[in-house]
């Protein structure tokens, strides 16, 4: 948990869009894009009073969206050495600095947030029940969740051409030696001269 608010709070915050963001006692904020730091965003991933399994979900779901588009858009991947060196020691996994390195490429396909695809289980696909000893649980039912599993295959299996997003995702990379802030819009890339 410390090391979520933390890592939020070294990437200097993150922009969260919800359209269905709660006012209440944490943020009396309308809904839009709101800038979160680490505490706020982790209350907002985790809130349970007031929501549903469901709105979680989703919550969850944007935040991993923010947290992608502030570390690949920018130039903010230059800063992967240091959150290696920070956190490496606090989760267990065989990826090796040189490994996440290798994936930088893949990676910066991602900031390409139209090549992915979210799904998300709604009321529709699953029916309420309590357990013998009180406890309330969504029990899924199967053809749903098959037809969203079955979308999600055919999505990714579609083939679609890079868009211009992914060279300037990697120009930004190689050319900035410092993050830039997260551009509010999609950027383009800027036309060489040649002489």
């Amino acid at each position: 948990i410390n090391d979520f608010v933390a890592f939020v709070n070294d990437l200097g915050g993150v922009d969260v869009y919800d359209p269905n963001y709660l006012v209440d006692e944490y943020d009396g904020n309308p809904p839009e894009f709101h800038h979160m730091y680490g505490h706020e965003a982790l209350w907002y991933v985790r809130k349970r009073e007031g929501t549903s399994d469901i709105d979680r979900n989703r919550r969850q779901q944007e935040m991993i969206r923010a947290l992608m588009r502030k570390i690949l858009w920018g130039g903010n991947l230059v800063n992967l050495p240091a959150w290696y060196a920070k956190y490496k020691n606090r989760y267990r996994s065989n990826l090796e600095f040189i490994d996440l390195v290798s994936f930088i490429p893949l990676a910066l396909h991602f900031g390409d947030q139209s090549r992915i695809h979210y799904d998300q289980i709604g009321w529709e696909d699953v029916t309420s029940w309590r357990t013998s000893i009180g406890a309330s649980v969504l029990l899924p039912k199967r053809e749903a969740l098959l037809w969203i599993l079955d979308n999600a295959m055919r999505f990714v299996l579609a083939p679609s051409p890079y868009s211009d997003l992914v060279n300037t995702l990697e120009a930004q990379l190689t050319a900035s030696p410092i993050p830039t802030d997260t551009p509010t819009s999609t950027p383009s890339p800027t036309p060489t001269e040649t002489p």
